[in-house]
């Protein structure tokens, strides 16, 4: 398109963030990892500018924007699932509610409805190249229908932007690594908090943007920056960046919830105050953990996965506080004993489950915070559970021939959802020796640990979450591996 005089420069901004989108998209197309950052930032730009567009035409726009979002999510889920982590389902969680949200809001027959409707139906990573060509095939009108912009007078941009608000879409990074979930950083030393403020416009009469924390933690038990952007010859959708220094001063253990943190947003003027409508990440929550001050089973790795498998619990509401220590007090013994399996090649030879499940009933009773509660063979949903811990299902299970992955407890899944259903709880355990024969080296320890979400059959907002370990026994010589 010829830039001429007469087309106006929302016209020409916002075009080229469609256009810039669609070329996202496209290299996305061409690369299975795609790069989900640089979808992120075009939606967060396209919806700030999109701010400045009218009726049904703003409304695609920013819907248009919220979906590309989603679909970054569900792009950092797919490489999340290539690399094998086993928390990369919360990215899938995040898209699918965002594409609800845009449906919700939605007329019925919109074609981003069917796109959003994509998305939330997405189960496995083949089917994301469908979504970034239907994302491809959405039609947006012309962006011709905009709020006044700076080419008219100073008098009539006041009179006709004094009660619309400029909007920044705002997101945060810590130690270069994008701030989404519940962040475990490790507590009394320097991490770098960046910010990114995808800006609409400058009002006149602001002379600086001001981000400022607000917290109901205690004022002694952190330190967050203060954020001033400074007038930068008041460019309309300019992205601005900053970079501070984040310290929480004190630990957490591994029940106590995250500390939440929420950033405010306003402008300093010498006159009235101006209006500002602040969106994206305004609020994260931070984990604080010091391995070496509050050990949980004396492993680095796997105290930080039991970390991360609390707060994707927390996510998950109507679930006791009581239910998920005893979920976390039993997960600690066993990925403690999975950490152990790997230093001391505990498990060597043949083992059956009933020999399996001997050693680890012993275990569980060595701790005297389990030992006397700790159940064998009781009854549940019509069948017989190989341990609990009031009434927490334990079911132990033995792989002799393959080497497996926290992903092959799917297999097992069903029989411990009827024991955990059966018993009026949400929580469970399954815990998988791996006696097969090694040739290969073992991975990481917190490889072995994840949560698996079987959702509910039909309706429903509650799913039974599971507890996966997967102990190695049988490795390998090391000497036999060079």
């Amino acid at each position: 398109m010829r830039r001429g005089r007469n087309v106006s420069t929302e016209f020409l901004s916002i075009y080229d963030l469609r256009v810039e989108s669609v070329e996202v998209l496209l290299r996305a197309l061409r690369d299975d990892n795609g790069d989900p950052s640089a979808l992120r930032s075009a939606a967060d730009r396209l919806k700030a500018e999109s701010s400045r567009l009218v009726g049904t035409v703003g409304r695609r726009y920013r819907d248009f924007a919220e979906l590309l979002g989603a679909i970054q999510m569900l792009m950092r889920w797919a490489q999340g699932v290539r690399a094998g982590k086993s928390d990369s389902d919360r990215f899938l969680r995040a898209a699918r509610q965002r594409a609800a949200d845009v449906e919700a809001g939605s007329p019925p027959f919109d074609d981003h409805v069917a796109l959003s409707g994509r998305i939330r139906a997405v189960e496995a990573v083949h089917e994301v190249d469908g979504v970034l060509k239907h994302a491809l095939e959405i039609s947006l009108p012309l962006p011709l229908f905009c709020r006044p912009n700076e080419e008219r007078p100073r008098a009539q941009r006041q009179e006709n932007t004094s009660d619309e608000p400029a909007v920044a879409v705002v997101s945060f990074e810590v130690d270069d690594q994008a701030l989404e979930g519940v962040v475990t950083i490790e507590p009394g030393i320097n991490h770098d908090l960046s910010v990114s403020v995808a800006l609409s416009r400058w009002p006149e009469g602001a002379t600086a943007l001001v981000l400022e924390v607000f917290s109901v933690e205690k004022p002694q038990t952190y330190e967050l920056p203060r954020f001033v952007f400074r007038r930068a010859n008041g460019h309309r959708g300019q992205v601005l960046t900053a970079r501070g220094r984040l310290r929480i001063t004190v630990p957490q253990t591994l029940r106590s919830r995250p500390m939440e943190f929420s950033y405010g947003a306003h402008f300093e003027s010498k006159e009235e105050s101006i209006p500002l409508q602040i969106e994206g990440q305004r609020r994260f929550e931070l984990r604080s953990h010091d391995p070496r001050r509050n050990p949980i089973t004396g492993y680095r790795q796997v105290d930080e996965r039991l970390m991360e498998l609390c707060s994707e619990i927390r996510k998950h509401p109507g679930i006791p506080d009581s239910e998920i220590a005893g979920f976390l007090l039993i997960m600690s013994i066993l990925g403690g004993l999975a950490a152990r399996s790997l230093q001391d090649a505990t498990f060597t030879g043949s083992w059956s489950e009933e020999r399996f499940q001997a050693f680890v009933k012993q275990e569980l009773r060595r701790d005297p915070r389990v030992a006397a509660e700790v159940e064998e063979h009781s009854h549940a949903g019509g069948g017989i559970v190989d341990l609990s811990f009031k009434l927490m299902r334990i079911e132990l299970k033995v792989e002799p021939k393959k080497s497996i992955t926290v992903s092959d407890a799917a297999a097992y899944r069903s029989q411990t959802t009827q024991y955990v259903a059966a018993s009026d709880r949400r929580l469970g355990i399954i815990a998988i020796l791996d006696t097969s024969l090694k040739r290969v080296a073992p991975h990481s320890v917190a490889n072995d640990i994840a949560l698996v979400e079987v959702p509910p059959t039909g309706e429903g907002a509650h799913p039974v979450l599971l507890g996966v370990v997967v102990l190695r026994g049988n490795l390998a010589r090391p000497s036999d591996l060079s």
